[in-house]
């Protein structure tokens, strides 16, 4: 069994080195870190603080994308996080250079929480888009 530390870009541990941070004071083998790829990009992580972290801590990542503007109030960070996350490919985040840069036994999971496209196409059509639109970026970017 293991514990996935979530970092959340509008919680206390909010970023990349605070979640290292973290798991280096809990010192156990089976703390982990849930890397998710819009907080990733929203706390502004480096390609170098990913390239720095053990590989060994990531065994899970969410993949969604999002705009390229970083709002800066917390109720736009936990709208967009919980209501309106855009198809894989269709934002601004790298998501191929984040996943290239991690163990290739890591577990990919498409979150996507979007109410209005839900509420206008249907949750089995938006599972199907989700699901359709990560098969084709993740092709195009030779990620298969």
């Amino acid at each position: 069994m293991s514990v996935n530390l979530e970092f959340v870009t509008w919680a206390e541990v909010k970023d990349l080195k605070s979640a290292r941070e973290l798991l280096a004071a809990v010192k156990r083998e089976n703390a982990l870190i849930l890397l998710d790829t819009l907080h990733f990009y929203r706390s502004r992580v480096t390609p170098a603080e990913l390239i720095d972290t053990p590989k060994e801590l990531f065994k899970t990542i969410h993949i969604c994308d999002a705009g390229g503007e970083i709002p800066t109030d917390k109720e736009s960070l936990v709208h967009t996080g919980r209501a309106e996350r855009l198809y894989v490919g269709e934002g601004a985040i790298d998501i191929a250079g984040i996943v290239k840069n991690l163990n290739d036994d890591v577990v990919l999971c498409v979150e996507m929480p979007h109410v209005k496209r839900v509420s206008r196409i249907g949750a089995v059509e938006h599972a199907r888009r989700t699901l359709e639109t990560a098969k084709e970026y993740f092709k195009a970017h030779g990620i298969e």
